[in-house]
Parts: structure tokens; C-alpha cells; sequence
């Protein structure tokens, strides 16, 4: 009984009343936000300022107290403006320049450049006074003249390559490709004319002022290919490559049946109009039916040549009893080194792709039979 009066007094007794909970943390934003801001020395004087004694409350001056040597511990990033800054990238991308053709495509134009002023000034030098009466003025500027030239195209070049981006690297293979062909016309445009007798025209300046001429039409038929047509990167080296070979095939065959026999005069322009008819037979399968990389027109170049030798050991060796069966030995070398060396760029990297990747190569010993040597070899192990 009284153990039960006991209970019922002390649950009939009033609950003392609750007191609110006391903030142990004070307003720190200010503090916290010159943390964030990267302000270590300001954060930390802003703790210590809440830890003085005179701050009412000793937990709260606790609590900052803790937080200043947390804050003082902290190494912190240096702010950006203390931060080093990188070094800035080269304004010149020479690796895209070398890689895309650009770079070949200023170095021909610098030699074509000179080419042409020489040109020019051999016509004016031959039209004016002929080179028995040259005076010193003309000879220096026969000399001045490829320098001033080589530094125009020069200039002329680089400045288009690097105010233009919007060149593409077949833009620049085909102008390239187009200058070489101007000084392959101009050398045979030459040779045709010294041939047929006609130095005599305007003094032996008419010569010379046809090869500036065919010069410059074909490095203007260049500009305009770049600009007006988009072709491939490899379109130019193909126009190359066909100049080359076609060039090379004419006269073989021609000499297959002693075409240049009674007829000397006749091997230039031939060769000319071969090269002519290559390079754009070239340029147009590499742009249409046949596209074809630089890669690729290398090894068509290099199986054109070892064919071509093979076929001259072969007729030589074999010491051919006509023309047709000597230079037919050389123009079908030729010819097939030419399609081999196609054939070899275009099927070899994808089985060379298909083949199964090697993850280690290592020497093998097995244990040996019957008494006898150990069997030797070499494991390989791949994914297949």
C-alpha cells in the first residue's frame, strides 16, 4: 500500500519545467566565408576575435579556440593571382603545318618563285642587250633575280597558309603539286623550242619568256584548283606520281617501236604531254574512283622504280634481240612494280591489323623424354 502511495504521489508531483538548449556554436559566416575565400590569415584572426575573454560565453570561446588552431594548421592553394601562369601555346602550329603539306607547299613556292624571276629576268636581259653586251647592272640582276623571287614566293605563301586556316591539306597538295608541274612545263616548253631550232625568235628571248609563261599558268591553274575545287589530300601526290610515270611509260613505248628514231625533236614534247595528261589522270582517280593517300602514291613510286629496274637488268641480262622486247621488258616492269606497290599499301596494314596481338614472347624448355635432349622452342603467348 504504501509503495503504491508513493508511486501516485510522485506521478501527480509537477515536472520541473525544461530549460531551452543553449547554442554551443556561434555566428561564424564571416569567419567561414574569408575561409572559403582562401583568406587563411583573416579567417583565423576572425577565430581568435570569438576565442578573447571577453566573450560571455565559455563553451562558444571554446569552440573558437579550436577552430582558430584547425584554421592555423590549414595549408591552403595559393589564390589565382599568385598562381604561375602556364606558358602560352606557340602561335605557330608547326607539326599541322609539316603534317597537312603546308610547310612543303611554302618551300616549293620559294623555289618556284625564284624560278620564275629568273626566268623573267634572263627574257629581259636577252630581249634588251642579248648576254655579249650584258652590262654589270644586268648581271646583278640575273643574280638578284632568284633571291628576290625565292622571297616573294616565300613570303607570298607563308602569309596565305597562316592568315587562311580554312586551307585544307588537300587545298595545299594540289597548288604544290601544280607549282612542280609548272617547272616541268617549263623545262620541256624549253627543250621543244631549243629542238625545233627557234632560239632565234626575238633574239633567243621568245624561249625563255615561253617557259616563264608556262610556269605561271600552271601555278595560276593551281590557285584556282585549291580554291575552287575541294579535293582530296592525297589528289596532289597522285597528280604527281601520274606526271612521273606517265612520262616514263610514253617514252618506253614509243621506243618499243623506235617512235624517236628519225625523230628526236619529237621526245620532249611527248614527254611533256604525257606528264600533262598524268597529272590530271592522277588527280582525278585519286578524287573520284581511286582515292588514294600520300602513303600510298610513296609505294606506287618506289614499286614503279624497283620494277623499272628489274625490267632493265632482265632485258639487259638477257641481252633483248629488239627494242620491243628491251624497252617492253621495262615499260611491263614498270608498270607492275607500280600496281604491286599499290597493291602492297593498300592490303598489307590491314592484315598486318587482323594478325593476333602478341602479350609476351619467352623462351621454352620441356622436360625431356625417354633420356633424350630437352626440346627447345619459344612460347608466344597473344589474343586471338
Amino acid at each position: 500500500m504504501l509503495a503504491l502511495l508513493a508511486a501516485l504521489a510522485l506521478a501527480q508531483a509537477p515536472e520541473p519545467a525544461e530549460q531551452p538548449p543553449r547554442p554551443i556554436a556561434p555566428d561564424f559566416a564571416a569567419c567561414l566565408a574569408l575561409l572559403e575565400a582562401g583568406d587563411k590569415d583573416g579567417a583565423h584572426a576572425c577565430y581568435a576575435e570569438h576565442a578573447a575573454p571577453t566573450v560571455d560565453d565559455e563553451a562558444q570561446a571554446a569552440l573558437a579556440r579550436e577552430l582558430a588552431d584547425v584554421v592555423g594548421s590549414l595549408r591552403l592553394p595559393p589564390p589565382p593571382e599568385h598562381l604561375s601562369v602556364p606558358d602560352a601555346a606557340l602561335p605557330i602550329d608547326v607539326a599541322g603545318l609539316v603534317t597537312s603539306g603546308k610547310a612543303e607547299l611554302i618551300v616549293w613556292s620559294a623555289l618556284s618563285g625564284s624560278v620564275a624571276a629568273e626566268l623573267t629576268a634572263v627574257t629581259l636581259a636577252v630581249a634588251s642587250s642579248g648576254f655579249g653586251g650584258a652590262t654589270p647592272l644586268v648581271a646583278g640582276g640575273l643574280l638578284l633575280a632568284p633571291v628576290a623571287g625565292g622571297l616573294t614566293g616565300l613570303t607570298l605563301a607563308a602569309s596565305l597558309v597562316l592568315a587562311l586556316p580554312q586551307i585544307t591539306a588537300g587545298d595545299a597538295n594540289i597548288a604544290r603539286a601544280f607549282l612542280l608541274l609548272g617547272m616541268f612545263d617549263a623545262v620541256t616548253v624549253g627543250v621543244t623550242i631549243a629542238s625545233t631550232g627557234s632560239l632565234s625568235v626575238g633574239n633567243g628571248a621568245g624561249v625563255f619568256a615561253a617557259m616563264a609563261l608556262a610556269q605561271g599558268a600552271a601555278a595560276g591553274l593551281g590557285v584556282a584548283a585549291a580554291g575552287l575545287l575541294d579535293l582530296p589530300e592525297g589528289a596532289g601526290a597522285a597528280a604527281i606520281s601520274g606526271a612521273l610515270w606517265a612520262s616514263v611509260l610514253s617514252v618506253l613505248v614509243v621506243d618499243m617501236f623506235d617512235g624517236f628514231k628519225n625523230s628526236a625533236t619529237a621526245v620532249a614534247p611527248t614527254i611533256g604531254l604525257a606528264g600533262n595528261g598524268g597529272f590530271l589522270a592522277g588527280a582525278a582517280l585519286a578524287s573520284t574512283v581511286l582515292p588514294l593517300s600520300r602513303q600510298e602514291t610513296w609505294a606506287i613510286d618506289v614499286g614503279g622504280a624497283v620494277g623499272l629496274a628489274g625490267g632493265a637488268a632482265l632485258a639487259f641480262g638477257l641481252r633483248a634481240p629488239n627494242p620491243f622486247l628491251g624497252y617492253g621488258a621495262m615499260a611491263l616492269g614498270c608498270a607492275g612494280g607500280m600496281v604491286a606497290g599499290g597493291a602492297t599499301a593498300r592490303l598489307v596494314p590491314p592484315l598486318v591489323d587482323s594478325l593476333p596481338e602478341l602479350v609476351a614472347v619467352s623462351p621454352l624448355l620441356l622436360p625431356a623424354l625417354d633420356g633424350g635432349a630437352p626440346p627447345m622452342g619459344v612460347a608466344l603467348a597473344g589474343k586471338f
